[in-house]
C-alpha cells in the first residue's frame, strides 16, 4: 500500500498485536498471521472497537476516492 510497516517491541511484547488482542487496531492486509488471529479473537469477544459498529479505515479511503 505504499506504506513502510516495522514491528515495535517494548520488553520483547510487540504493540500492535497487543493492540490488534485488544480490538483498538487492526490487522492490516499482509500482516503476519497472528495478527489476524488475534483480531478475530478480539471481534468474538468484543472488545475495543469491536464492541460498536465501525467502518475499517482501508474501507473509509476506498469511498473517499
Amino acid at each position: 500500500a505504499g506504506r513502510a510497516l516495522a514491528t515495535c517491541t517494548a520488553g520483547g511484547y510487540d504493540i500492535a498485536e497487543g493492540m490488534v488482542y485488544t480490538g483498538w487496531a487492526l490487522a492490516l492486509d499482509g500482516a503476519p498471521a497472528r495478527y489476524h488471529t488475534v483480531e478475530r479473537q478480539a471481534e468474538a469477544a468484543r472488545r475495543g472497537l469491536w464492541l460498536g459498529q465501525f467502518t475499517a479505515p482501508s474501507e473509509w479511503r476506498r469511498r473517499r476516492q
